[in-house]
């Protein structure tokens, strides 16, 4: 509990020093600074392993795959904690999963896979308001 305590004034100490360098309005600070008040931890490393992981996450077809994808940079992490934490942060509109099997709540059942220039789409990708966020932490 300490640990994460301290993570959390470390993720506050960045967000701040990215407040200071003027790029983003004070709505904008205050909205992304309730964002970051309100999740743990462990939701900004989902969120900064899914921005960071997006080549990584073009081939997963469910939300075990995508669990398999984030062990490996994360040994030791808890599937149903995973799980939690991705359904939580596609509820606050940070990430968005599109067609995962094995999470009943978001089959669309359309099959958009590919993008404009023929890449293959993620199937969990971060939407511009996670990106957004994850930038003004780790800005500075």
């Amino acid at each position: 509990m300490r640990e994460s305590r301290r993570d959390k004034v470390d993720l506050f100490k960045k967000a701040l020093i990215s407040s200071a360098g003027g790029k983003y309005k004070p709505v904008a600070q205050e909205q992304l600074m309730r964002h970051l008040e309100s999740l743990t931890p462990e939701h900004i490393q989902v969120l900064g392993w899914a921005h960071e992981s997006a080549r990584a996450l073009t081939g997963v077809a469910t939300l075990e795959d995508a669990f398999s994808v984030f062990v490996r940079s994360t040994p030791g992490a808890h599937r149903e904690g995973f799980r939690s934490i991705v359904h939580d942060l596609t509820n606050r509109f940070l990430i968005v999963l599109v067609d995962i099997d094995g999470h009943d709540e978001y089959e669309s059942e359309k099959q958009v896979l590919i993008t404009e220039n023929g890449e293959g789409r993620p199937q969990l990708m971060v939407t511009a308001q996670g990106r957004q966020l994850f930038d003004f932490i780790y800005a500075a």
